[in-house]
């Protein structure tokens, strides 16, 4: 591959980007396919004069993006992210989808895990969103994720097999959610 070919991949792919102050605060999550546009039109918020440092996260298509800046802005709660007011911190993404907001929940439940048994599965959920996932089963759990396309597999942890979902199964079924709700679908 040649600089040129590598410039032109990294051109066609599409960034998650955090925003950060000085004492390393999340203040801002977005996504981008055009990072020196995007940061200006934040230059003009009120907020932006505390950015310290901006990291950069590639994906290979603007859905796999838009999932990854869903579930970051529901799991690290940045401080900016409602037009330039501070968010709550129970804020949700995309709250009027109950579907997608748990498709976030359950990818952001998965850690750097690559897949999940159902019953660990509830309980991480349960402990990261009590609110919403109080009391949540592993059969809750699975037909609550099938409902949502996500398929029940075998997955192997701590020695055992048994039945739960794949992360990359979930995000697809987050990028099918995000085309439903722009109404690509």
């Amino acid at each position: 591959m040649t600089d040129f070919d590598a410039i032109r991949q990294l051109a066609e792919m599409h960034a998650v980007y955090r925003m950060f102050d000085r004492a390393f605060r999340l203040l801002y999550v977005g996504k981008t396919s055009n990072a020196g546009q995007r940061f200006g039109d934040h230059s003009a918020k009120r907020w932006f004069p505390q950015v310290q440092m901006i990291t950069l996260q590639w994906f290979e298509s603007e859905d796999l993006a838009a999932v990854e800046e869903r579930r970051a802005i529901a799991a690290e709660c940045p401080l900016y992210n409602v037009a330039g007011k501070r968010a709550p911190r129970n804020w949700r993404a995309l709250p009027e989808d109950p579907g997608m907001n748990a498709l976030v929940d359950v990818l952001t439940a998965f850690g750097d895990d690559a897949g999940l048994q159902w019953q660990p599965l509830a309980d991480r959920l349960a402990a990261r969103f009590p609110v919403v996932w109080a009391g949540a089963t592993r059969d809750k759990v699975s037909l609550y994720c099938r409902s949502l396309g996500v398929p029940s597999v075998s997955v192997k942890m701590s020695g055992t097999v048994r039945q739960g979902c794949r992360r990359r199964d979930v995000e697809q079924a987050a990028v099918r959610a995000v085309h439903m709700v722009e109404g690509d679908a």
